[in-house]
């Protein structure tokens, strides 16, 4: 990707004070998927930016979703619903079958509908509320659709009892595994997901808004908790844009440069933050 200077969300409140993207040097425009409409894409290539949408994958649930679909609700270790809800709308367990079909199916019908150039994923993540100097990092998802398929993929047998204490052994005997399947479960389905993408438009941009952690941090709850394996995500995308919100996390300015080389280097891929 050549340098880009962004603006994340709708251009139209510089549109309504008559102000161009081509004339502030805007090059690329980040929008909500809910918000897009041909007028919108058709004035940002005419102004010389390109259009990403922006699709909170495993985010977005309502409480009409859990309702309707209650295995789409994340269950923590102690066997309860994981209810981290952010702004009315809540995160969804990465191997419900309803929901795995639902976003990627709504990013491949956005790219059929529009000439967009390209897509940004986000919340692509295990769920955790982080955006503050001390984040809340529940472990999850503990339910069956995911307990199952954990034994499976790692031939490790987990002693057949309650749902609380089949997670508390696997937080104790093998949680190096389970990290290293849970990330797995993300690559696979941004790799599902990129798929899809490119039968529409081969030459679209695929990014991702990512966790701004290094292995380091917190005692490496970027693959333990959140589950984002960078070097191997890189593999299926074109560019990683961290959330490096410095100020919520206590963090001075410099440490935006030092991230933005780790990240670099870690996945050989353009960094947008």
């Amino acid at each position: 990707m050549a340098p880009t200077l962004g603006v994340f969300g709708s251009p139209y409140d510089l549109w309504n004070k008559d102000l161009a993207l081509d004339d502030l040097g805007t090059t690329a425009v980040w929008v909500g998927h809910t918000t897009i409409d041909g007028e919108l894409v058709r004035r940002c290539h005419d102004e010389g930016a390109r259009i990403f949408a922006e699709v909170g994958i495993m985010w977005g649930v309502s409480r009409a979703d859990y309702a309707d679909h209650p295995d789409v609700q994340p269950v923590g270790a102690d066997d309860e619903p994981l209810n981290i809800v952010a702004n009315y709308v809540a995160y969804a367990c990465p191997l419900s079958s309803w929901w795995r079909h639902k976003r990627p199916v709504q990013t491949e019908d956005l790219m059929g509908a529009y000439e967009l150039d390209g897509v940004w994923r986000d919340f692509m993540r295990y769920p955790a509320r982080w955006e503050q100097p001390q984040p809340t990092l529940d472990q999850s998802c503990f339910c069956s659709r995911c307990l199952a398929p954990f034994e499976e993929c790692t031939h490790i047998a987990v002693p057949n009892h309650a749902t609380a204490e089949r997670s508390a052994w696997i937080l104790d005997q093998a949680l190096d595994e389970w990290a290293e399947w849970k990330c797995s479960v993300i690559a696979d389905f941004v790799s599902q997901a990129s798929e899809l993408v490119r039968r529409v438009r081969r030459e679209a941009v695929l990014g991702m808004f990512s966790m701004p952690w290094q292995p380091q941090d917190f005692d490496n709850a970027i693959q333990r908790v959140i589950a984002q394996d960078f070097a191997r995500l890189a593999q299926h995308l074109d560019a990683f844009s961290p959330m490096l919100y410095h100020t919520m996390y206590g963090r001075n300015v410099d440490w935006i440069g030092e991230y933005i080389k780790y990240l670099s280097q870690s996945t050989g891929r353009p960094v947008v933050p």
